[in-house]
Protein backbone atom coordinates (compact mmCIF):
# COMPACT_ATOMS: atom_id res chain seq x y z
CA UNK A 1 0.00 0.00 0.00
CA UNK A 2 3.02 2.56 0.42
CA UNK A 3 3.59 2.09 -3.34
CA UNK A 4 -0.21 3.14 -3.91
CA UNK A 5 0.38 6.27 -1.75
CA UNK A 6 3.87 6.91 -3.23
CA UNK A 7 1.87 6.89 -7.10
CA UNK A 8 -0.81 9.32 -5.90
CA UNK A 9 1.58 11.64 -3.52
CA UNK A 10 3.79 11.85 -6.97
CA UNK A 11 0.30 12.59 -9.52
CA UNK A 12 -0.92 14.78 -6.71
CA UNK A 13 2.83 17.14 -6.88
CA UNK A 14 2.47 16.59 -11.01
CA UNK A 15 -0.71 18.24 -10.65
CA UNK A 16 0.76 20.85 -8.47
CA UNK A 17 3.28 21.46 -10.73
CA UNK A 18 0.83 21.75 -13.90
CA UNK A 19 -0.99 24.44 -12.20
CA UNK A 20 2.30 26.65 -12.00
CA UNK A 21 2.98 25.89 -15.51
CA UNK A 22 -0.28 27.38 -16.50
CA UNK A 23 0.19 30.02 -14.73
CA UNK A 24 3.60 30.49 -16.25
CA UNK A 25 1.53 30.24 -19.50
CA UNK A 26 3.81 27.26 -20.60
CA UNK A 27 0.62 24.84 -21.59
CA UNK A 28 2.69 22.54 -23.42
CA UNK A 29 4.42 21.51 -20.47
CA UNK A 30 0.89 21.33 -18.00
CA UNK A 31 -0.48 18.99 -20.42
CA UNK A 32 2.86 16.46 -20.13
CA UNK A 33 2.69 17.04 -16.02
CA UNK A 34 -1.34 16.25 -16.18
CA UNK A 35 -1.09 13.61 -18.63
CA UNK A 36 1.53 12.06 -16.05
CA UNK A 37 -0.49 12.84 -13.02
CA UNK A 38 -3.03 10.86 -14.51
CA UNK A 39 -0.52 7.82 -15.67
CA UNK A 40 0.74 7.55 -11.66
CA UNK A 41 -2.81 7.21 -10.76
CA UNK A 42 -4.20 4.70 -13.01
CA UNK A 43 -0.78 2.52 -11.88
CA UNK A 44 -1.94 3.58 -8.37
CA UNK A 45 -5.13 1.70 -9.03
CA UNK A 46 -4.01 -1.18 -10.81
CA UNK A 47 -1.67 -1.86 -8.04
CA UNK A 48 -4.82 -2.18 -6.06
CA UNK A 49 -5.64 -5.26 -7.80
CA UNK A 50 -2.66 -6.59 -7.60
CA UNK A 51 -1.25 -5.72 -11.23
CA UNK A 52 2.43 -4.13 -11.80
CA UNK A 53 3.89 -3.48 -14.86
CA UNK A 54 7.57 -2.44 -15.99
CA UNK A 55 6.16 -0.94 -19.22
CA UNK A 56 4.03 2.35 -20.16
CA UNK A 57 2.10 0.48 -22.75
CA UNK A 58 1.45 -1.86 -20.45
CA UNK A 59 -0.28 0.07 -17.83
CA UNK A 60 -2.54 1.81 -20.36
CA UNK A 61 -3.22 -1.83 -22.31
CA UNK A 62 -4.67 -3.22 -18.58
CA UNK A 63 -6.20 0.11 -17.84
CA UNK A 64 -8.28 -0.21 -20.97
CA UNK A 65 -8.90 -4.01 -20.34
CA UNK A 66 -10.17 -3.68 -16.89
CA UNK A 67 -11.70 -0.43 -16.87
CA UNK A 68 -13.48 -0.63 -20.09
CA UNK A 69 -16.06 2.35 -19.20
CA UNK A 70 -13.20 4.63 -17.88
CA UNK A 71 -11.23 4.21 -20.72
CA UNK A 72 -13.91 5.53 -23.00
CA UNK A 73 -14.69 9.16 -20.39
CA UNK A 74 -11.06 9.40 -20.43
Amino acid sequence: MNEVKSLLSRARRYIKSAKLLIKDGDHESAVSRVYYAMFYSVEALLLTKGLSFSSHKAVISTFGQHFKYLAYVI
